[in-house]
């Protein structure tokens, strides 16, 4: 009996730890880093840019099923390193993988 209760206690313990595993995203940058933006407005696309873009980073997200999404995580990194634009959004397996850019003409260094 009481192997049984340290048994489903193990099990229950472990399902709340992957419960509340939240989504992890990185990038890797591309160019020198920019100002990052405060609630920025970030284009999304699973193609091309829809407009000529420099590339700022690229972004993969690991998605759990839990917390915010990865297409919102994307956004906020793309606000982060000062992007406007999400492009080539794609799932491998249970990874969200796309480019950060900055529409043409607008890159700037951040200054230090």
């Amino acid at each position: 009996m009481g192997r049984s209760l340290f048994a489903g206690l193990a099990v229950a313990c472990l399902l709340a730890l992957l419960g509340c595993s939240s989504n992890e995203i990185w990038t890797t940058p591309l160019a020198p880093p920019r100002a990052s933006i405060d609630r920025c407005a970030v284009t999304t696309t699973t193609g091309p840019p829809e407009e000529p873009v420099d590339n700022l980073a690229t972004v993969r997200c690991h998605y759990t099923g839990m917390g915010k999404s990865c297409v919102d995580l994307a956004i906020e990194q793309a606000c982060h390193v000062g992007g406007d634009t999400v492009y080539g959004l794609h799932y491998e397996e249970l990874y969200l993988m796309g480019t950060i850019g900055v529409r043409k003409g607008t890159l700037q260094q951040a200054s230090r």
